[in-house]
């Protein structure tokens, strides 16, 4: 059988969901069927680990951002166009011809992959979207979208989001996963920094990029108030800023200070190996502020049997079913969210009872072997079309 050769393309940051879920995939990918190739556009460790995996990889920056002046926007988008779009456009579609390529999959929104799907389409090759955003399409996007010949969705939430807008392709739901058998509590091993923060009190925590729709001011004024209520609770902030002026984490810092609470709030910056630290951890919390396109974050805590509050937004209840297997908060309450958190702190029993069920769930229901089998199955039958 001739392998089918399929590029892999990556415009994301690479530390987050995106590109940890494309590594994991590539990882599990049936090397007997498919050979892969990645574009990717910031380099990042799960960029790396890619690279280790032996598949070849090649950097092209095809990120580009649209400006919101009314007066400017089309002017701005007609020089885009020409001088990045186009241009990207035509070293994409050299490395489809070079290597062959059978079918172009789209690990992010179709607003970064434009020069990717023209290149697509003068090879006339397949295109599959895997989305992991939550909203619907631009005018241009819906445009583009003509040219994608299959849609993924990474929750019900995101396909309710785009059905709308891609009328005539199909649409399906393909939730993220991961394997339970990486996520071994027997031989878990701390974290150095968390097995000392452990000896101070007990742990309430939130990891991921720092970003403001992420959530972390609520994070920080919600401990506030649990630090008022005379709890010997410590918070830790996992992950990091990568802008370039890192203004939301100093604008954190900045409310910290405000509100006082500096001996009580830890930064543990950016952790590679992120289930070390989560395993340490007496409650996750995951308050964004707008609708959650999955939650990667969330099933890592609950195959690490941690007990969660997160908020009700997006794709979450998806996840979490309220106080079953965690708790769902109301996004706009940083009182709920206080008061979830000290429910928890309160009922250890609770935290167990969460923790155990959250686990199960993930093993049942977002395992990433359903997950690589139904992929393999879109990329097969598109590439066979």
């Amino acid at each position: 059988m001739t392998k089918k050769r399929i590029l892999f393309i990556e415009t994301g940051s690479g530390y987050g969901g995106t590109g940890k879920y494309l590594f994991e995939l590539l990882k599990r990918l049936d090397c007997k069927i498919f050979e892969p190739y990645v574009i990717y556009s910031s380099q990042a460790p799960n960029i790396e680990k890619i690279r280790e995996l032996g598949i070849s990889t090649q950097k092209i920056a095809l990120n580009f951002q649209p400006i919101d002046y009314p007066i400017l926007k089309y002017l701005h988008l007609l020089l885009l166009m020409l001088f990045v779009v186009f241009p990207n456009a035509l070293r994409v579609l050299s490395v489809v011809k070079k290597n062959k390529i059978d079918l172009v999959y789209l690990n992010n929104e179709i607003h970064s992959h434009f020069s990717s799907i023209i290149a697509a389409k003068i090879a006339a090759r397949p295109v599959i979207c895997h989305n992991h955003g939550l909203r619907g399409l631009t005018s241009l996007e819906r445009i583009f979208a003509r040219w994608i010949d299959h849609f993924i969705c990474v929750s019900g939430a995101t396909y309710e989001a785009m059905i709308k807008d891609v009328i005539g392709r199909p649409i399906e739901v393909v939730y993220n996963g991961l394997d339970i058998k990486d996520y071994d509590l027997e031989h878990m091993v701390l974290d150095e920094q968390i097995k000392d923060l452990r000896q101070k009190g007990p742990l309430v925590g939130i990891f991921g990029r720092i970003v403001e729709w992420k959530g972390h001011l609520n994070f920080v004024r919600a401990a506030a108030i649990l630090v008022q209520q005379n709890t010997d609770l410590i918070f830790v902030i996992v992950g990091n800023d990568f802008s370039e002026k890192k203004i939301f984490l100093e604008k954190i810092r900045a409310e910290i200070c405000a509100l006082g609470i500096q001996d009580r709030v830890i930064f543990l910056g950016w952790k590679e190996n992120v289930r070390e630290v989560i395993y340490g951890i007496d409650i996750i919390v995951h308050p964004s502020i707008q609708p959650e396109p999955f939650g990667l974050a969330i099933i890592e805590a609950m195959a690490l049997q941690r007990p969660i509050v997160a908020s009700r937004l997006g794709a979450i209840p998806e996840i979490i079913d309220d106080e079953e297997d965690g708790f769902l908060f109301k996004s706009d309450s940083i009182e709920d969210l206080a008061e979830k958190i000290m429910c928890l702190y309160k009922n250890s029993e609770m935290r167990k009872i969460f923790g155990v069920k959250g686990r199960l769930k993930i093993a049942e229901k977002f395992d990433i072997k359903t997950n690589i089998h139904k992929i393999e199955k879109i990329i097969y039958e598109e590439v066979s079309r």
